[in-house]
């Protein structure tokens, strides 16, 4: 397919992506595939009939990770510190009703498993160390208030918001007895909110959505409050199943960047948290039935510019399954 053949607004999505920012654990809400939803909210579905709708996902990261010995090295020096995870999953199921074919209601929860060495007692030198619980409860909501129309109005327009709640776990311990650091708990102990707003556009077999947010955090388990996060996105999607087929079939390319403010600990900033970083998204979507979608994607790390001395990510990927009726 040549780029004379590519719709102009689907083109100008891609092309602006550089500069987009996104959610700073990467996970997506479950987005309509044929409004380009593989980085994440899609203004309004294509599939208004339904009220009630279920999201399980599954979102894995791959830290890269460093010798533990200079890792130690890095946090006995004033001024620096670092990590030593090795991975880290989180499961997340997500009811969401329909008030109206405009304003949808969601409540999510999630488990996390981190997976990590110790890289700050000598004692204790590359031990590792596993943990696990519910993270937080989460509540969301999305208002359409412009929608597409043919003749009419080119897209769907949507504000959308999210209120977390402290209720996930925080006294994980590792071993030796020690507290696990806060950002490695499940839960945060923080009240945080979200308010978005995201267009989306679907034609034939194609589909566009962006999205742009932002995220106000506060201090949560021991003083630690991480960084607020400017968040924007933007995904294009294209039908390659025929149109007689009873299922269908979508190739997703979406591009998500986070924008972290540095962390306070203890009432001082960290120098050490927040920075930029741009993800490459491609995924696939596949919806045997009108009521069930699969859906899978790959998150590439394209640049990461990091404050001071932290970990970057490897790569990371997300699989999930949406039932709605």
């Amino acid at each position: 397919m040549s780029i004379r053949t590519v719709p102009y607004p689907l083109l100008l999505l891609l092309l602006i992506s550089s500069a987009l920012s996104a959610c700073d654990s990467c996970r997506t809400s479950g987005g309509d595939p044929s409004r380009g939803g593989a980085a994440g909210l899609t203004a309004g579905s294509s599939a208004e009939q339904f009220k009630w709708s279920a999201d399980v996902t599954y979102h894995y990261k791959n830290w890269s990770r460093d010798n533990a010995a200079h890792a130690l090295a890095v946090n006995d020096t004033r001024g620096r510190h670092t990590h030593g995870l090795i991975d880290e999953w989180t499961s997340t199921v997500r009811i969401g009703y329909a008030v109206t074919k405009d304003l949808e209601l969601g409540l999510a929860q999630g488990y996390r498993q981190v997976r990590g060495i110790n890289v700050g007692d000598p004692l204790l030198l590359g031990q590792h160390d596993t943990l696990r619980g519910f993270d937080d409860l989460r509540f969301d909501l999305s208002w359409r208030f412009k929608k597409q129309e043919s003749g009419r109005f080119p897209v769907d327009l949507a504000l959308f918001g999210e209120a977390k709640f402290p209720t996930g776990m925080t006294n994980e311990r590792i071993h030796g007895g020690a507290w696990a650091e806060a950002e490695h708990q499940p839960g945060t102990g923080s009240w945080d909110g979200t308010l978005g707003v995201a267009v989306s556009r679907g034609w034939q077999r194609w589909g566009a959505s962006g999205a742009a947010a932002y995220t106000y955090k506060t201090e949560g388990t021991q003083d630690f409050r991480a960084g607020d996060v400017l968040r924007l996105s933007a995904s294009g999607s294209y039908r390659v199943s025929p149109e007689n087929w009873g299922t269908k079939i979508w190739l997703n390319l979406g591009a998500q960047a986070i924008l972290e403010r540095k962390a306070f600990e203890d009432g001082q900033k960290d120098s050490n948290h927040g920075g930029q970083t741009l993800f490459l998204i491609p995924g696939l979507a596949v919806q045997p039935l009108e009521r069930l979608t699969f859906s899978a994607g790959v998150y590439v790390p394209v640049y990461q510019e990091l404050n001071g001395y932290h970990q970057r990510e490897d790569w990371s990927g997300t699989a999930g399954v949406r039932i709605r009726f």
